[in-house]
């Protein structure tokens, strides 16, 4: 017997045992390769008497189908085909769950970027109103202001400077005022 049968029904109580059996497969505990070995040993131990059982379609899965499923060590449908449909309801519907909680945790995530979005462009806009109140120092600069700029030398040999005419391409008409 494998270390798995002897987990549920090594102390000789069977009752027992296929109790915390159906509990641990209903809680996704008991799984793939284990649920299969115990369901060989319960078959060599001729453990499994039920009568034939006919699963529920796929899309009729449910919680209350899976507890209903949960009783079935007390009923006549102890059979192999009926554990195995167990365990795979029984995965099925701990899959789904966990796909709901992570649909739940992003959907909570791109809320609250939302409205910390929100909040942010209501603040910025805040301020942006509270500086429009502010009256401009100088609303235009003319092209003659640049061009006046004052000119610095060289500190010492080898250094180069360009001053602001150097960066003025064309001709600088004055008065006219400069688009930056």
């Amino acid at each position: 017997m494998s270390e798995v049968y002897q987990k549920y029904f090594g102390s000789g109580d069977v009752y027992s045992g296929k109790a915390r059996m159906m509990r641990d497969i209903k809680e996704h505990k008991l799984t793939g390769a284990d649920l299969s070995s115990l369901i060989d040993d319960l078959e060599s131990n001729s453990m499994l008497t039920g009568k034939p059982f006919t699963p529920k379609p796929k899309g009729a899965w449910d919680e209350d189908y899976l507890d209903w499923l949960s009783n079935g060590h007390i009923s006549d449908y102890f059979s192999r085909s009926y554990l195995e449909h167990y365990g795979e309801v029984a995965s099925h519907l701990t899959r789904k769950k966990n796909r709901l909680n992570l649909l739940i945790v992003f959907g909570a995530a791109v809320a609250a970027a939302f409205i910390i979005l929100l909040i942010w462009f209501a603040a910025h806009r805040a301020s942006g109103a509270a500086q429009a109140d502010i009256p401009p120092i100088h609303s235009e600069l003319r092209r003659e202001d640049v061009l006046r700029a004052p000119q610095t030398e060289p500190q010492q040999p080898g250094d180069t400077l360009h001053g602001v005419q150097d960066l003025c391409v064309g001709e600088a008409q004055p008065d006219t005022p400069l688009n930056i």
